[in-house]
């Protein structure tokens, strides 16, 4: 067998999705290995192109993933509230949640990790474009996209309707130029109570975004105005 295979996961409108992917790692993050690959289920004559992503350095545990899960679903909530701000945005932010699965049946070769049976991953919808950082997790800029100022803003609307408790950064992906969205991944939620994860730096993270933030003019859209706070965003979307 030359392929990895996953058990079926709860994904796009709660069907359930099973993946098989490459062998072969074709990006690394400072956790993650991403492995390009496809989702197949009952409902669907074509098969979805995703990207599978396992722990580089250790077997992966649910609650590794469940927390990556948590964070991405914490970021679309905020974000879609965020689009409905103003219709004069030039674009939108659109976040990716991941599916949580685990390895049913592993190749029997590998170029790299070998996977233990049973190991957790994640899968999720892969991103076509050039994949950017665009703000890191510090709250710096770093590609010159004037649609970036969308970005910035959005990082200090988290923290606004928050009431102050997390900031969302580390905004990377894709800039969909056709669509006028960006589509996002694995955000970094820096929090006062720390509870997004290794990359949450708690109070010293927040406090290098707020003091690398610039204000812009779509800053101003949701300063000028009263914002849903945290309460009522979690009476809406769920628990935030």
């Amino acid at each position: 067998m030359f392929e990895n295979n996953t058990y079926s996961a709860n994904w796009v409108g709660l069907i359930r999705y099973r993946a098989h992917f490459d062998l072969m790692a074709y990006r690394e993050g400072d956790y993650f290995d991403v492995y390009k690959g496809k989702a197949f289920s009952c409902k669907d004559y074509i098969p979805r192109s995703v990207v599978v992503k396992g722990m580089r350095h250790y077997c992966g545990e649910q609650e590794d993933f469940e927390m990556y899960r948590f964070c991405s679903e914490q970021s679309r909530k905020i974000a879609i509230q965020f689009n409905k701000l103003s219709t004069v945005f030039p674009c939108k932010i659109r976040f990716v949640v991941p599916a949580v699965t685990q390895i049913d049946t592993r190749s029997t070769v590998a170029f790299g990790k070998k996977f233990n049976k049973d190991e957790y991953v994640a899968f999720e919808e892969k991103l076509e474009g050039n994949f950017t950082t665009f703000i890191d997790k510090r709250g710096n800029t770093l590609d010159g996209n004037k649609c970036c100022l969308i970005l910035e803003a959005f990082s200090h609307y988290s923290f606004v309707v928050s009431e102050g408790n997390f900031v969302i950064c580390g905004l990377q992906g894709v800039y969909r130029k056709d669509k006028s969205e960006f589509i996002l991944t694995n955000p970094t939620i820096h929090s006062r109570e720390g509870k997004f994860g290794p990359g949450d730096k708690r109070d010293p993270g927040i406090r290098d975004v707020t003091q690398n933030h610039t204000c812009n003019k779509f800053c101003q859209m949701f300063m000028n105005k009263p914002s849903k706070s945290a309460t009522e965003l979690e009476n809406e979307f769920g628990e935030i």
